[in-house]
């Protein structure tokens, strides 16, 4: 768990959990109890994204964005040709 002291700038050891720029890190349930009694804030650690993956996702989706654009415009091409053919 990720423990959040109420000084954002506080840099040491509190209950044997090492702080940088307010921030330590315990998974150790009576610690974290204790911590909440002192008015820390204590949230579950933030998942770490994994940026290759991401790309890839990215690259996919920009890859179908492309792909239904250019189906977009070939229909609007074809509405327009049916269009002035019906008009004649």
């Amino acid at each position: 768990m990720q423990i959040k002291a109420p000084n954002k700038s506080y840099t040491g050891e509190s209950f044997g959990i090492m702080f940088q720029h307010g921030i330590g890190k315990t998974d150790d349930q009576w610690l974290i109890s204790r911590f909440k009694e002192k008015g820390f804030i204590v949230e579950k650690e933030p998942e770490e994204v994994n940026v290759p993956d991401l790309k890839k996702q990215i690259a996919g989706l920009e890859a179908e964005n492309k792909a239904l654009k250019k189906k977009i415009d070939e229909s609007k091409k074809e509405a327009s040709r049916v269009n002035k053919e019906d008009s004649k």
